[in-house]
């Protein structure tokens, strides 16, 4: 359910996006899941994974992904890229709770989730 000025509010379990907000600018979108992603570099504590080099791949491995993703859905509203990997990447991270090196699990797997770029479930 929304409010009527279209935010978003909570239902018992369920969250609910008024269309106000789904049908908002896509590439806000992107730029929140890369912010999000990107973010997680600045809360590194542990040393291992080379920051460049992984925003370099990330980089690469968005373009690619956003171009299948655009060619298999072409002008279809129905499907949004930026949920499909959002909900790819949550999934993939759940492991990452509780390890002592976290934020290299979770840029790992959400590198890999632009790699493999499955949009079956999109």
């Amino acid at each position: 359910m929304t409010d009527r000025g279209g935010t978003p509010s909570f239902d018992g379990q369920r969250f609910h996006v008024s269309s106000d907000l789904t049908g908002g600018d896509t590439n806000m979108r992107y730029v929140f899941v890369i912010a999000m992603l990107l973010g997680s570099t600045l809360l590194a504590q542990a040393e291992p994974i080379d920051r460049n080099k992984w925003i370099a791949q990330t980089e690469r491995a968005n373009k690619s992904c956003l171009a299948k993703f655009r060619q298999k859905f072409r002008e279809d509203k129905g499907h949004n890229y930026s949920g499909c990997v959002t909900d790819q990447t949550n999934k993939a991270i759940d492991d990452c709770v509780g390890r002592s090196e976290f934020s290299n699990c979770v840029l790992e797997k959400s590198l890999k989730v632009l790699e493999v770029c499955d949009l079956s479930n999109c």
